[in-house]
């Protein structure tokens, strides 16, 4: 499986929200940071992770995405879309 595969693949997955196959794709002593940077080593616990978020969602439709990486903006400044 091409790189690019796996991660439609994985997508696909969290689409079908089929815990086994989306944690199928980690290995064993990989390593989850989330946000707000919690760490998870281990399989085991990304796994707990994971079925946490699928637990506590429901089917819907994204209608705006915005990307929280950017912890500048975060800690009080503006962050706008490149094309305003």
């Amino acid at each position: 499986m091409t790189p690019e595969e796996t991660v439609r693949a994985e997508c696909a997955a969290w689409g079908r929200r089929d815990l086994d196959e989306i944690t199928s794709y980690f290995a064993p002593d990989a390593i989850l940071v989330d946000w707000p940077g919690k760490r998870r080593d281990g399989i085991d616990k990304i796994r707990k992770v994971i079925d946490g978020y699928l637990s506590q969602t429901e089917w819907c439709k994204i209608t705006a995405w915005r990307d929280y990486f950017d912890t500048a903006s975060e800690a009080g400044g503006i962050a706008t879309h490149p094309s305003r």
